[in-house]
């Protein structure tokens, strides 16, 4: 069976609860039974977590979680259908938080791609703007919410058995108990031209110094929040000189080494 195997996921976002419609992986895994397996990816902008997390889900046969992809959409929501200003978003109200995840109006799902879906409306091309970008680490800077969405997203992969997750923090906040944690980084240089090729096809031009100061200024904002990549056995991995299959293939190995896959 290819490695490649498809996987449908529908998940409201709820504080109490979450449905969940998903097909089963279909690996034979001889060694890891029934237990939760986690695999988590951190790094900062532009060190390529997104394209290897999913890659590595898709390879294995694994659910992906693009918890990233959460904060975006509550940054999205907050702003655009709240109206916060960014002063706001410093410190949301616990009870508009509450509103949008118990609505049950919030959906996440995965078939080989990750959408979001607001009121009926897919809301996930609107997610990776450079107008995001700028407003969703401010929100990420208030430590109640960060709480709450630690709390959501455990809650939200609770029924998977096998998990690919990837964003700040996954490891060291949200996901301590993760059997493999991956941190990826690369040089400023690098992970400003992949920003900024990012950026190019949405339509948004910057030149490589634009980008290379958008992320030596995400990187000194994110600082003072982000986890340490050396605590909790977290692996480093330099992606300065490697390209994604690169990166993709050193973590598949590490992981086979350890559970069977195919």
């Amino acid at each position: 069976m290819s490695n490649r195997v498809k996987r449908l996921a529908t998940v409201v976002l709820l504080f109490s609860s979450f449905f969940v419609v998903d097909t089963r992986c279909g690996c034979e895994r001889a060694s890891a039974g029934n237990e939760q397996i986690i695999v988590t990816i951190d790094g900062p902008t532009g060190a390529g977590k997104s394209t290897t997390a999913r890659t590595l889900a898709d390879r294995l046969g694994w659910f992906y979680f693009a918890s990233g992809m959460v904060w975006r959409a509550l940054t999205h929501i907050l702003v655009h259908e709240f109206g916060y200003t960014k002063e706001q978003l410093r410190h949301p109200r616990e009870s508009d938080v509450r509103a949008i995840f118990d609505s049950g109006d919030l959906v996440y799902r995965y078939d080989g791609y990750v959408q979001l879906v607001w009121r009926g409306e897919d809301i996930t091309p609107l997610l990776k703007s450079s107008f995001i970008d700028q407003h969703v680490w401010i929100l990420w800077q208030d430590a109640d919410t960060r709480a709450r969405l630690r709390d959501i997203q455990r809650r939200l992969i609770e029924r998977e058995r096998h998990i690919v997750a990837e964003s700040r923090d996954t490891a060291s906040v949200v996901f301590p108990e993760a059997q493999f944690k991956f941190f990826m980084t690369a040089s400023l240089n690098v992970r400003a031209e992949r920003w900024r090729e990012l950026q190019h096809k949405r339509g948004e031009v910057f030149t490589h110094n634009g980008a290379c100061t958008f992320i030596d200024d995400r990187d000194d904002k994110e600082m003072p929040y982000a986890s340490s990549p050396y605590d909790n056995g977290i692996e480093v991995i330099d992606t300065t000189s490697l390209n994604a299959e690169e990166v993709v293939a050193l973590m598949f190995e590490k992981i086979r080494c350890t559970y069977v896959v195919q």
